[in-house]
C-alpha cells in the first residue's frame, strides 16, 4: 500500500520488514523507517490448553532443540531465526497487557 501510494504510512513488524528487505533489496530506496520501538520481547508460541501434557512437552522440546539439527537450522536461517528459547509472561510486562480468561 505504501509502494502503490494508497497509504502514506503504516506500522509493520520489524521481522517482517527485515525479511522483505532481504528478499527485495530494492525496497531500501523506496521505504524510510521513521521510528522504531524496542527491543521488544519475542512473540510467545502458544498451543491449545486442552492438548495432552505430553504432546505440549514434545512440541516445546522439539522447537527448543530444532536449531541443533543442521537441516532445521537452515530452515530457521531463511527467516533470520537463530533458535527458539523459553519465554515467560513476565518478560512481556510493560510491553503488553494480557487478560487471562479462566
Amino acid at each position: 500500500m505504501i509502494l502503490d501510494k494508497t497509504a502514506d504510512s503504516t506500522g509493520i513488524d520489524s521481522n517482517t520488514l527485515a525479511l522483505q528487505m532481504k528478499a527485495h533489496p530494492e525496497l531500501r530506496d523506496k521505504l524510510h523507517v521513521v521510528t522504531s520501538w524496542g527491543p521488544l520481547p519475542v512473540y510467545p508460541g502458544v498451543v491449545n490448553s486442552e492438548l495432552p501434557e505430553d504432546l505440549k512437552t514434545s512440541i516445546s522440546r522439539h522447537l527448543l532443540n530444532m536449531h541443533l539439527d543442521p537441516k532445521w537450522q537452515a530452515q530457521l536461517n531463511q527467516y533470520m531465526v537463530s533458535k527458539f528459547v523459553p519465554v515467560t509472561l513476565d518478560q512481556c510486562k510493560g510491553f503488553i497487557k494480557i487478560k487471562m480468561f479462566q
